[in-house]
């Protein structure tokens, strides 16, 4: 995806600065990246904007709800943290649901960030409605005891002949063993769900 929410790649390229730990940074900025306005003018909001804001950390407001995720604003729109990491480490907006590998909301390192399609995403908030899948590394748990857990998670995951865990659904189970494949292979791995794109060095 080119521009989200009116911004493109180039303009967070312009406005910030990344570190390869996934930081990001307010960049000095011109006079030219300001609109006149009634009580203060381009200059004036420029001057005020880089004593105030160039050179500190940007996006570090959480959520209040769920997992905190953290947050930011870029042109008075909100913007989540790892949407704007993963645009800036690829070159280009996500266009579907990123998350975190290593499952730490707080890792922003690019090569922890991983995109899935907007479809998986809606499939992961419903109920399996059969009892196959056809992704790799997941299984129904039809052993009614053992590794099957008491609290109804009946869809098993395993890499290399490893037990991996037990999940509510097929898809969590699928995502976890595409993060167990990434780990050994890379970006060769062959996953079920999370696309495999390079970073932009």
């Amino acid at each position: 995806m080119i521009t989200y929410r009116g911004i493109t790649v180039d303009d967070l390229h312009r406005m910030l600065d990344i570190t390869n730990e996934g930081a990001l940074f307010w960049k000095i900025r011109t006079q030219e990246q300001f609109s006149e306005g009634r009580k203060i003018s381009a200059k004036g909001a420029c001057s005020h904007w880089n004593k105030t804001r160039a050179g500190k950390e940007a996006f570090t407001s959480r959520l209040k709800s769920g997992k905190k995720l953290f947050r930011g604003r870029i042109c008075g729109k909100d913007f989540m943290k790892s949407w704007v990491v993963f645009a800036m480490s690829r070159g280009a907006w996500p266009d579907g649901f990123i998350i975190h590998l290593n499952d730490d909301v707080t890792d922003f390192r690019p090569e922890n960030l991983a995109e899935i399609s907007p479809s998986t995403k809606t499939a992961m908030s419903k109920k399996a409605g059969g009892k196959h899948t056809n992704f790799v590394g997941v299984y129904l748990d039809t052993s009614g005891g053992g590794k099957a857990r008491k609290d109804g998670k009946e869809w098993c995951c395993y890499f290399d002949g490893k037990y991996i865990g037990n999940f509510d659904l097929p898809i969590d189970a699928a995502i976890a063993y595409d993060k167990k494949v990434i780990e050994k292979h890379g970006q060769r791995a062959k996953t079920n769900l999370i696309k495999m794109d390079g970073i932009v060095s």
